[in-house]
């Protein structure tokens, strides 16, 4: 009962008042439809998902399912998109162990490349500050190449996250397995 007398007075307040706060900021109490986190949809090139998925045990880099490393990664919006509402959507993946140990080791010699970088800039000398800068840069670019280029495409109420940035034969992987799996 109170439920639906604060459902009717909500949407009084929203004929009635123009700056009412939307649904799109609200969120809806009724639908939990992709609240199960191991719950996941795909469409083209986007995974449409809660705001937290786990996905399946498969590596989306290497499509392996044998000794894998688990992976947490947070989907936003691309830094140059204006947005009003800043959304996130926490991905659990798993990678495998070779590939962990290959971003190990890139962000290893990464790390290097920058501490480097920055003791030529300040103690070897005045010509050596544009080698020092290329080492630093060059370490950037590097240790963000390697990673997942994932990112949020839209968010749509009540809770569903467009994830766009996955590989098509990753997608075509978790499609198989989402209309596989009893629980899609």
């Amino acid at each position: 009962m109170a439920d639906s007398k604060s459902d009717s007075f909500a949407s009084e307040l929203t004929a009635e008042n123009p700056f009412a706060v939307s649904e799109l900021f609200q969120g809806s109490r009724n639908s939990v439809e992709l609240e199960d986190p191991c719950r996941y949809q795909v469409e083209g090139d986007c995974l449409i998902c809660g705001g937290t998925v786990r996905l399946p045990p498969v590596c989306p880099f290497t499509l392996q399912t044998d000794d894998l490393v688990p992976r947490t990664f947070q989907a936003r919006y691309p830094t140059f998109r204006i947005v009003l509402v800043r959304r996130k959507c926490q991905i659990h993946y798993v990678v495998s162990r070779r590939v962990a140990w290959y971003d190990t080791i890139l962000r290893t010699g990464c790390i290097t490349a920058m501490v480097l970088g920055i003791l030529l800039i300040l103690f070897v000398g005045p010509n050596s500050g544009a080698a020092g800068g290329l080492l630093i840069i060059g370490a950037v670019v590097l240790v963000n190449a390697r990673r997942l280029a994932l990112s949020l495409r839209d968010y749509r109420p009540p809770g569903r996250y467009y994830i766009q940035g996955f590989s098509n034969k990753f997608l075509a992987v978790c499609k198989r397995l989402s209309e596989q799996s009893p629980v899609v």
